[in-house]
């Protein structure tokens, strides 16, 4: 059986605060691999100097119609760089749904499972439609 009081994954927080004793936060395990799928997505490919190659470039996608074609080509974009830039993990499921109301987007939905622990996770974000 897993130990769950055991840190297996730690990252800087995205928003950082300083401590009394000068440490910055931190997020451990689940929150940061939750973190790490979340940049992942959102970082848009060859904006990083030091790693052209990271991000999963959904920001076209993010401007074509709103259609299933489209949701399907970015979820595979999506899975693709998520299975090459965070090894933690094992994907279960992905769910991926276009919404035209109250906001249009895609709602996507992860379910995956933490090698180090054999537990299940999950990460779930909305990706606004761009005019």
């Amino acid at each position: 059986m897993a130990d769950n009081s055991k840190i297996f994954a730690s990252d800087l927080a995205f928003k950082p605060v300083i401590s009394n004793t000068g440490d910055l936060s931190t997020v451990t395990n689940r929150d940061a691999i939750n973190q790490s799928i979340y940049n992942i997505i959102k970082t848009p490919r060859g904006s990083r100097v030091g790693n052209p190659l990271f991000g999963a470039g959904i920001e076209t996608f993010l401007f074509e119609p709103l259609t299933q074609d489209v949701a399907e080509n970015m979820g595979k974009a999506i899975v693709g760089q998520i299975l090459l830039w965070e090894p933690r993990i094992r994907i279960v499921t992905t769910d991926l749904k276009v919404y035209d109301a109250p906001q249009a987007g895609y709602a996507l939905s992860i379910s995956y499972i933490i090698l180090e622990t054999f537990t299940n996770g999950s990460f779930d974000v909305f990706l606004t439609k761009l005019n």
